[in-house]
């Protein structure tokens, strides 16, 4: 079990001494929340590393909130640095995600009303990479029709896209 100490990161401040029972279990739930917010930044980190940047900031700014609360300099100092690497790499959200550039290209032609081989014709691929492309875009909408990957397709804000 750990144990609150004062030189634990995370171990709270304005508390009686450390003999207290009180200062006991109170520093040891937030020793643990504290550990657990670091592993909540160890994951910010990983999805830095996974160029998932959107999603590391949004859980380094929850740490941050929850370290404020702590009153823990070293998980503010480590929430802020990977809010300050994420941040200026977040690409401006694509109209057609969760799509692919190339999925969207396969779901607009699906709007347009063609088939696999007409697709592949258009966009100069084989039949087979049409279909995959469609299985993918049905899979990644949750669709199991053409008819909704078409609505879909219909509703994304054209001005938004370059083509």
């Amino acid at each position: 079990m750990v144990q609150a100490s004062s030189h634990s990161p995370w171990a709270p401040r304005g508390l009686p001494g450390p003999r207290s029972k009180r200062r006991s279990r109170v520093g040891t739930a937030t020793v643990a929340y504290g550990n657990a917010c670091g592993a909540r930044l160890d994951l910010a980190t990983a999805l830095i590393r996974a160029s998932k940047f959107a999603a590391a900031v949004a859980i380094a700014a929850e740490v941050r909130e929850a370290a404020e609360q702590l009153q823990s300099p070293s998980l503010l100092a480590r929430a802020d640095e990977l809010v300050r690497q994420a941040r200026g790499r977040i690409a401006v959200d694509e109209p057609w995600r969760p799509l692919t550039a190339r999925e969207f290209d396969v779901a607009r032609l699906i709007s347009e009303g063609l088939t696999n081989a007409e697709i592949a014709e258009e966009l100069g691929i084989a039949p087979k990479t049409a279909s995959s492309h469609v299985e993918h875009i049905l899979a990644k909408l949750g669709a199991s029709r053409r008819a909704e990957i078409a609505t879909w397709a219909a509703s994304v804000d054209r001005s938004a896209v370059r083509h």
